[in-house]
This record gives C-alpha cells, structure tokens and sequence, in this order.
C-alpha cells in the first residue's frame, strides 16, 4: 500500500482514496485476502487521518507516506510487545495447542523459552496449507517439545491442553 501511495499519480485526493480503494479490492482476491485487505483498511484509515487538511496532493501524499511509515513501524514493534506481555499466560509445565502458522504465536512461545519455561507443543497440522509442519520446524530449532497432530483430531488432545493458539497473522 505504501508503495502504491508513492507511485501513485493520482491528480486529487479522491482520485487517490479510489486507487487504494482498489489495490484493497485486489487484496481480497489473494491466499489470505480477507486478513489481507483487513489490515489494508486500517492502514488507509490511519494514513488518511490528517491527509485531507492540505488541499495540495503532493503535501497529502508526503503526509500519507510519512503516516504509512510510522504504521509500518508500529505493527513490527507490536510482535515484540505482545511477546513481552503474553509469555507470563504460559505456565512451566503446560500444554499448548497452536494451530497454523502465526509468528505473533512463535514469538510468545520463543520468548517463554527464553525465560527458563518447559512447556509442549501440539500442533495441528493446518489443512490445506499443512502450515503446522512449518510452525514444527521453527519450535524444532528453539529445542520446544512439539507434535504436530490432524486437524480432526483436536478433539482428542482437548483434554491435555492448558492454553490455546490460535493465527492472528497480519
């Protein structure tokens, strides 16, 4: 997005908003659309926060590329604060259910490691991507207990799990 503001060559304000509207469009349509044009929404909402005080395009552009910066900056300083708040929730010797791939999820579990917790894994193996074979390997290379288990067979595991996971990939 924020490099379709800069290549934009949109001669108004609403030209451009219209533009974005169907980059947004075209997000919809890729693996993970929904998620996708989601997080494109929010970006727009912020970028064009302030963008229509300036009634020259060339200064709303820079105020929108300015604000897309700091939007960018903040959604990847947000996966090391939720790390830093959510790694308590995982208690020494608990059992944890992930499903899929979510680095926001492996950061949590890496910084629980970190901090001396012995916990397990299962992961579920995330038809049809098989995403949870991907989430294994990182757990793998951390040294976390893990097992990747069949998406129907949650029901079976339910019991033994303390804690749950599930994608909140951005």
């Amino acid at each position: 997005m924020l490099s379709k503001v800069e290549c934009d060559e949109s001669n108004t304000i609403l030209e451009l908003n219209g533009n974005l509207r169907k980059v947004i469009d075209e997000l919809k349509t890729m693996k993970n659309g929904i998620i996708r044009s989601a997080v494109a929404e929010l970006f727009l909402r912020y970028v064009s926060l302030n963008s229509t005080m300036h009634n020259e395009i060339a200064k709303c552009r820079n105020e929108m590329m300015e604000r897309g910066r700091e939007f960018l900056e903040r959604i990847h300083s947000s996966r090391g604060r939720i790390a830093d708040l959510c790694h308590p929730f995982v208690l020494d010797g608990s059992t944890i259910l992930t499903h899929s791939y979510s680095r926001v999820a492996l950061n949590v579990l890496k910084k629980a490691a970190e901090s001396k917790k012995y916990f397990t894994v299962y992961v579920t193996e995330s038809q049809p991507d098989c995403s949870g074979y991907t989430t294994k390997k990182v757990l793998e290379e951390e040294r976390i207990p893990c097992k990747v288990i069949l998406d129907a067979e949650i029901g079976y595991y339910m019991e033994k799990i303390g804690r749950a996971s599930c994608r909140e990939r951005v």
